[in-house]
């Protein structure tokens, strides 16, 4: 049921045919597999530039949000040294994050975030709001 506000649900994360999305991927997408065509189960985000500013800045925003209020696990992700840290950048946009991914406990973190773990600021980092680790979900009756 809709509540008529529009959101900023990038049409790629819902599946479907997304034109806008098929011009851009090229210009913002370093690495992706798979068909367009079916829902994402998770969506995985990571800075490989320097943090952008102005107009840039305003539409990467707009996209991580977008991203988040999906509907699906929704992560930005680096590892743990890095110059220029995009957690702040990802947690104002509300996707969950991990700030260690070159460990054994950030990858961990990873896939529990996919798998429905409890969203949050995960890893070693002080922005690690919530722990090194997600709670492991658990499946009732199984």
């Amino acid at each position: 049921m809709s509540d008529g506000r529009r959101t900023n649900v990038p049409p790629h994360a819902n599946g479907g045919d997304s034109p806008a999305w098929k011009a851009l991927a090229p210009q913002l997408v370093e690495e992706q597999s798979g068909n367009d065509a079916p829902p994402l189960d998770g969506v995985v985000v990571a800075r490989s530039v320097p943090a952008q500013a102005g107009m840039t800045a305003r539409f990467l925003a707009g996209f991580y949000s977008g991203l988040a209020s999906a509907g699906i696990p929704a992560v930005g992700a680096e590892r743990l040294r890095v110059k220029d840290s995009a957690v702040d950048a990802f947690s104002r946009e509300d996707l969950s994050t991990v700030d260690d991914l070159d460990t054994e406990a950030g990858r961990l973190a990873l896939v529990l975030l996919l798998a429905g773990a409890s969203p949050g600021s995960y890893g070693v980092k002080k922005t690690a709001d919530d722990g090194v680790l997600p709670a492991i979900p658990t499946r009732a009756g199984g």
